[in-house]
């Protein structure tokens, strides 16, 4: 680990020529599973290390996830790094990386529970964690070709969930009437509809959102 923090800060902050060619000789010849596991680890440990370490790890993460490049890695490589990358989801490093994976995987069908991970964090996480979600959805809306149809059913149910709560402040869910397993998350975010400073599903699906910067 060691050897790569050294070499993504030469890349990062120049210096000696010959330095920073090493350093870049030694980030295009390591093993790529190893050395993007290593870059997940860093920024699931973002504390550890400095801002410029972690901003060049997302850079070798951005470039690693292109369809060839990223579908060369074992199965459980990738598994690993995205499990990383949620656990790093409260910073917006993690965010942009779990941005770039899904907009690698999903168009193939890959990483079924990423959009219903991330629903669940809108719903239930607290407000730092919901609102980088709602960031990292509305990336994958703009990025993935038809990627509203890769939305959950949970995710569907959500929505309109939103809409019957707002139309209907008094709207009580019956039993039976949705997936039995979603009733206390909706019944908890009924409960705090008139404090909500943002109207969270408008927002998510509404068809002319568009995120200008991620």
């Amino acid at each position: 680990m060691e050897d790569l923090v050294n070499a993504l800060e030469k890349v990062a902050n120049g210096g000696n020529e010959r330095g920073i060619e090493e350093a870049k000789r030694y980030l295009e010849n390591a093993d790529l599973a190893d050395l993007l596991t290593k870059v997940s680890e860093i920024l699931l440990h973002s504390t550890k290390y400095s801002q410029t370490v972690r901003d060049q790890a997302v850079n070798q993460l951005k470039h690693a996830t292109n369809q060839e490049r990223w579908l060369q890695l074992p199965l459980e490589t990738r598994d690993q790094i995205k499990s990383n990358c949620f656990e790093a989801l409260g910073t917006a490093h993690g965010a942009q990386c779990i941005g770039y994976i899904a907009c690698v995987e999903l168009p193939l069908g890959l990483w079924d529970d990423c959009i219903g991970r991330l629903m669940k964090n809108v719903t239930d996480g607290n407000e730092m964690l919901r609102e980088v979600s709602q960031e990292v959805i509305a990336y994958i809306r703009q990025n993935v070709p038809g990627s509203d149809s890769l939305l959950t059913m949970e995710s569907r149910q959500l929505e309109l969930t939103e809409i019957q709560l707002k139309k209907y402040p008094h709207y009580k869910i019956e039993s039976g009437s949705i997936d039995q397993g979603l009733k206390e998350r909706f019944e908890r975010l009924c409960a705090r509809i008139p404090d909500y400073q943002r109207n969270t599903f408008e927002l998510l699906f509404r068809p002319d959102f568009r995120l200008t910067d991620f």
